[in-house]
């Protein structure tokens, strides 16, 4: 089937609303018709007035009207389809529904071409050409029969009707369906309830009405179940044991040290003092004491220090030496097999073999 756009002129479709709300003397239309143009609405006619476009919306419609005609003249007719859509949509003019239903039939969408088409005569009324309007009706009657309708009720209200994947009615339907003819799948589906698919085969001027029974949707089942997890606690590691004594150990030998220290300084001052006080001729009661002082301060930090290598021999040993472990070769451990110590005021002794 040709597609008919020359009898609606670019021009004449997107006029301005004042120029066609006015009526137009029947003067004009015989110079429309001697220049080849179609007639636009007799004298005697009223013509509703549409709502204003701006001129921004009117240029972007007619652009997109002449790209339409540009792509259908290329052969690419989806694409022509979606400029004439948007065209339409912007500036609503009832002349651009007869080139949207002309390409939806080189589409082989009939049933979106006869829905644009019924439009088209709805709007267009007493302004349409009598030639065009048999055009339309001719059209129509060859989609009749390419086309069916579907008419779907359901128990529940609010159910989606889906054709093919599209959602293409809520229920109850305020009228029935048009649609392709052809094979289908019929969905109907309602959140709550049981989905409901069948495959239907239409033939041109079927009209096919389903009832759907949707049944409520089982609700899962679920059961509680209280789980006692017994915690189980490792058990201590022998390494994890061992590294924690070495740090015990070796902190307390540090504080052993820092005391020995701290006495030693002590004493080395008592008897810093005594050697002071004898170059002064002190008294003898006086000289007693301050050596007194000097021989605890110096007994002190003798067993102070001897405490503290032995501490620090004893933590060598055992840092150094690894206890055997399950499974392994037996190590010979290398440490220390004898110790001697002897202490005196002044002086340390110690001797040890390996």
């Amino acid at each position: 089937m040709n597609f008919r756009t020359t009898a609606i002129p670019l021009w004449l479709t997107l006029l301005p609303a004042s120029a066609i709300a006015q009526p137009i003397p029947a003067a004009a239309n015989e110079q429309n018709a001697a220049n080849g143009n179609a007639p636009t609405v007799p004298a005697q006619t009223p013509v509703p007035p549409i709502e204003p476009v701006d001129s921004h919306a009117r240029e972007e419609a007619r652009d997109r009207f002449a790209a339409g005609i540009k792509l259908y003249d290329d052969g690419e007719f989806a694409l022509a389809l979606i400029e004439f859509d948007r065209a339409y949509s912007i500036v609503p003019d009832y002349r651009v529904l007869y080139n949207i239903g002309q390409v939806n039939i080189q589409l082989g969408r009939y049933a979106r071409a006869a829905r644009a088409l019924k439009q088209f005569l709805k709007e267009g009324g007493d302004r349409i050409l009598e030639d065009r309007k048999q055009s339309v009706l001719n059209d129509l009657s060859m989609l009749s029969g390419r086309t069916a309708t579907i008419s779907v009720a359901t128990n529940v209200p609010g159910a989606e009707v889906l054709l093919d994947s599209d959602v293409v009615a809520i229920t109850p339907m305020p009228a029935p369906l048009l649609v392709d003819a052809g094979e289908h799948r019929l969905t109907v589906r309602k959140l709550g309830y049981t989905l409901q698919t069948k495959p239907v085969a239409l033939a041109g001027r079927d009209e096919l009405s389903l009832e759907f029974a949707l049944a409520v949707e089982p609700k899962a089942i679920t059961t509680e179940k209280t789980v006692i997890v017994e915690r189980k606690v490792a058990p201590d590691r022998p390494a994890d044991r061992r590294s924690l004594y070495v740090l015990l150990g070796w902190t307390g030998t540090a504080a052993l040290g820092a005391s020995w220290a701290t006495i030693g300084y002590f004493g080395y001052a008592a008897s810093k003092d005594r050697s002071e006080a004898a170059s002064r001729k002190t008294s003898a009661q006086e000289l007693s004491n301050l050596e007194s002082r000097t021989r605890h301060f110096y007994l002190a930090s003798d067993i102070l220090g001897a405490t503290t290598l032995l501490a620090a021999g004893g933590m060598l040993y055992f840092t150094l030496v690894s206890p055997p472990r399950a499974k392994e070769p037996e190590r010979k451990a290398v440490g220390i097999s004898r110790l001697a110590f002897q202490a005196g005021p002044g002086q340390v002794f110690i001797a040890g073999q390996f």
